[in-house]
């Protein structure tokens, strides 16, 4: 992938399978060409949104929700953008940041790589044409090598 142009600054929420469980926290901050500012409590010590164990099918108390205790702990970066690898995460921390107040994009990082290849599609592809120029390939309709 080509170097990375973010606008604006970027955390990231980890997932607790991905992060806690999994241990895979480097891997969704270098897809989307690292964070700006980290959540306190982040990677492997992280702080779940509140769907795990089902639990954004239960009730709670209203001060006592998980999703908005961490919305505000997303909040205190300061960063215009929480990328999240988990569509229950996705879900959970917009309505946390909502309730809290707090006006910033939620996106997965799916999302970010997406726009990140289409704002390089011309330097792709051209990457790909000077790589396979010389290079032979199978043609199946010809039975041979190109």
């Amino acid at each position: 992938m080509p170097d990375v142009d973010k606008d604006g600054s970027v955390t990231f929420h980890d997932p607790c399978y991905l992060g806690r469980i999994g241990g895979i926290v480097d891997e969704p901050r270098d897809l989307i060409g690292g964070v700006d500012v980290e959540v306190e409590r982040h990677g492997t010590d992280s702080f779940c949104c509140g769907a795990g164990g089902a639990q954004m099918w239960m009730e709670e108390d209203a001060d006592k929700r998980v999703n908005q205790i961490r919305a505000k702990e997303i909040a205190e970066t300061g960063c215009d953008t929480v990328a999240v690898g988990c569509p229950f995460c996705s879900i959970m921390v917009k309505d946390g940041l909502d309730s809290v107040g707090a006006e910033m994009d939620v996106m997965d990082v799916a999302e970010i790589l997406w726009e990140q290849i289409v704002a390089k599609d011309a330097e792709i592809q051209n990457n790909f044409r000077k790589k396979s120029r010389g290079s032979r390939f199978w043609n199946s309709r010809k039975g041979g090598f190109n």
